[in-house]
């Protein structure tokens, strides 16, 4: 067996969702058997890895009961599983501040803690970040030397600016919709949702958002996470930026230099967003990121072949 030297990051497998297919069950039990087990110290799972907004519990614990067990076995081999749960992963309501640690297995639920977080683009200009009291399992921790921060990143979106209650009842409305008319019809009604809101939200047309694209949102969470820190009830410049800032939720794998001037992309540089794209649609593979002993990351898929590393463009 290879020496263990990778943090191997995935999110948005989305278990028990109609999309997940038999092939792409296949295709994950692989790369856990195949590749994490051989190479991975730590698999860090950064939520939607369950499907539970869209499913039934029972149901979907009794038909992936096998990847509960495959996940196990993965830390029985001595990879350390490290799973924060995402916005299909559980309900809003549900039970909070709870951690589950196990010899090679922790669990974060969320708990209530101050987040940077943007409210809704609007007249054109980017609101202030603020302080915001949100519920998320997001935290820092230091991998292979560096400092991550790692989250879901449903916390960032700005339709709701920090509020759950309203991201949970349109992610509930999907998941609906999905059950009633089938795979495909809470996509097409997220897809939706998100071109009346940023029309009526974000006034795309406007001169100064010219250059506006949906990924805009999590770049200036990566921005603001990685460059400054809440102090009270403010926040001031880092000293030292976070070094990489890592989320799922998006479903597009990515890694982006994060700059002062996120519009322009230029300006005074802080770390590194990445993105680890999603296991749920296909896309010609299923998406994974990795950090090696050195502190060093690359984005890759894993199709039948194996590992692929990824060229992201930006």
């Amino acid at each position: 067996m290879a020496k263990k030297t990778q943090a191997v990051f995935v999110s948005d497998i989305h278990a028990g969702d109609p999309d997940f297919s038999s092939g792409r069950k296949q295709l994950l039990f692989e790369f856990l058997e195949k590749y994490v087990k051989e190479y991975a110290h730590s698999l860090f799972l950064l939520g939607d890895i369950l499907e539970l907004v869209q499913g039934d519990l029972n149901e979907v614990l009794k038909t992936n009961l096998d990847f509960l067990l495959k996940l196990a076995e993965v830390a029985q081999s001595g990879t350390k599983l490290i799973y924060i749960l995402g916005n299909h992963d559980y309900s809003f309501s549900s039970v909070k501040e709870l951690r589950i640690m196990l010899p090679n297995l922790e669990i974060y639920l969320p708990h209530k803690q101050k987040l940077l977080i943007r409210g809704r683009v609007t007249d054109g200009k980017v609101e202030e970040k603020k302080p915001v009291e949100i519920y998320s399992s997001a935290h820092y921790r230091q991998v292979a030397g560096k400092t991550v921060f790692i989250a879901h990143g449903y916390e960032f979106n700005h339709y709701f600016g920090g509020d759950p209650d309203s991201f949970n009842l349109i992610t509930k409305l999907g998941g609906i919709l999905e059950r009633v008319a089938g795979a495909k019809a809470d996509d097409r009604f997220l897809h939706l949702f998100d071109s009346v809101a940023n029309a009526f939200w974000q006034n795309v047309p406007t001169p100064a958002l010219a250059k506006y694209d949906p990924k805009l949102e999590y770049h200036l969470a990566a921005r603001d996470i990685s460059g400054f820190e809440i102090k009270g009830g403010s926040y001031k410049k880092r000293e030292k930026p976070i070094d990489y800032v890592i989320f799922g939720h998006t479903h597009k794998q990515m890694n982006w230099q994060i700059h002062d001037d996120v519009l322009n992309n230029s300006g005074e540089k802080y770390g590194t967003y990445i993105n680890t794209g999603c296991w749920v649609i296909p896309r010609n593979g299923s998406d994974f990121t990795v950090i090696n002993e050195k502190g060093k990351f690359d984005n890759f898929k894993w199709t039948e072949k194996g590992a692929v590393k990824t060229t992201i463009k930006l």
